[in-house]
């Protein structure tokens, strides 16, 4: 499946990546959406502009220094890791009016992925893990849609993204990037059986 990642003016995919401001995500995000109304539609252009525009750089996992995980900054490399990308989507997903959230939960990796609110439950995004993975020291970039809105009960069974070792993941809908980090202020506990 081809992502569905608009043309867009190239006005404004300049002026995000020159001119680093809320305004100018903004005005990119509201391209990117149009008129759309549908939750699960917006989230999917945000999540396939995401994938297909931004890289894991596999030479940051070689030398154990990681890109800034600040939205804007990982626009203007066009580079992040998971925290890079859960932040990008979470505030693209907040523009667009999104009620969405970091989560983690995974006991045996250091992960951090995406939800969105939409039919009274959260369906997990995982734009970092759809945009490519690595084999060795080769990343493949291959645009995927194989964790983009699973139902939280559902990833559970995936190894990659299985519960913490008390059943639960943790939703934060305060994601704060201030600090160049991923910390979870503001986690909240979702039980599942």
């Amino acid at each position: 499946m081809e992502p569905n990642v608009l043309n867009l003016p190239l006005r404004i995919q300049y002026n995000v990546i020159t001119n680093l401001h809320p305004a100018t995500l903004q005005a990119l995000v509201d391209s990117l959406i149009g008129s759309e109304t549908s939750t699960k539609k917006k989230a999917k252009i945000i999540h396939d502009w995401i994938a297909s525009n931004v890289l894991y750089p596999i030479d940051y996992v070689n030398t154990n220094t990681y890109p800034s995980t600040d939205p804007y900054q990982v626009l203007a490399t066009g580079r992040g890791e998971c925290c890079g990308y859960t932040t990008l989507f979470y505030t693209m997903g907040k523009m667009a009016g999104l009620r969405v959230a970091g989560v983690t939960g995974a006991p045996k990796n250091d992960h951090i992925w995406n939800a969105v609110y939409d039919n009274n439950q959260w369906n997990e995004i995982d734009v970092t893990w759809d945009s490519g993975f690595v084999s060795g020291n080769t990343p493949t970039y291959i645009y995927a849609t194989t964790y983009f809105y699973i139902p939280a009960a559902k990833l559970s069974t995936v190894v990659d993204h299985a519960y913490q070792a008390n059943g639960t993941y943790n939703f934060d809908e305060t994601l704060d990037f201030s600090q160049d980090s991923c910390g979870l202020d503001g986690v909240y506990d979702e039980h599942r059986p």
